[in-house]
């Protein structure tokens, strides 16, 4: 809903964000350094949903997102 109103540099940086700084280092550091099992690496690597829903629902309720379409 955020890209359909036009918000994609918010959502890009959330993406960018939340992947390279959350889910990635935690799945890098259960599944390499602690040996965890397969299924709470995978957790780990899926975490940023978790995360990135609660920062957006929130850009969704604030209205910051919707932007102006110009017709050309």
């Amino acid at each position: 809903m955020l890209r359909g109103g036009g918000d994609t540099k918010f959502l890009m940086k959330a993406d960018i964000l939340f992947l390279w700084l959350a889910s990635i280092p935690l799945g890098a550091l259960v599944g390499l350094v602690f040996h965890g099992p397969a299924w709470l690496t995978m957790l780990c690597l899926r975490v940023d949903f978790v995360i990135k829903s609660v920062w957006c629902v929130s850009r969704l309720l604030s209205g910051k997102w919707i932007r102006e379409v110009s017709r050309e």
